[in-house]
């Protein structure tokens, strides 16, 4: 709690809006006004008004309640992807640091060949490589950021 009290303005600005986006994304599926596929056409291109807050798309789909639903969406593609690329980090820089020798030589050779790439660049190729999807989409990032976790995770495990 003093973190927050003595903290800048814009950190815990920050943090407020990122725990109003996790919120909206855990709960928005219970208080959707409508769905977001839906389509409804004589009520297509409205301009937001009290029954749809942001107005309609060129479908009639209620753009509020897409935008709920697409937060849920990122926020679960994120968790995921955050999630592998910290296990593929500390799988690989964890067993580099205790085998030691040649193989971890040649792990943070690698690592550095996949440091020197641009990450967007090299996990657009991925997505090319691997096919469309956001499954793939959240492999291609892992795959492309893994290197960084991997070197600070190999660092600690030889400190210790």
């Amino acid at each position: 709690m003093n973190f927050f009290l003595s903290s800048r303005w814009s950190v815990r600005l920050a943090l407020i809006i990122i725990a109003l986006l996790a919120l909206i994304a855990l709960t928005s599926q219970w208080w959707l006004p409508y769905d977001p596929q839906a389509i409804d056409l004589p009520s297509r291109l409205l301009s937001p008004d009290a029954q749809h807050w942001l107005g309609t798309d060129h479908l009639g789909r209620d753009i509020f309640s897409r935008l709920m639903a697409a937060t849920r969406v990122s926020l679960g593609s994120v968790m995921a992807c955050l999630l592998l690329v910290l296990t593929l980090g500390l799988v690989i820089g964890g067993s580099a640091g205790l085998i030691g020798g040649r193989v971890d030589q040649a792990t943070m050779r690698v690592a550095d060949m996949f440091m020197t790439f641009p990450t967007s660049i090299l996990s657009f190729f991925m997505v090319g490589v691997l096919g469309t999807g956001l499954t793939n989409v959240i492999i291609a990032i892992a795959l492309s950021h893994w290197a960084w976790y991997a070197r600070m995770v190999r660092s600690l495990v030889i400190s210790l």
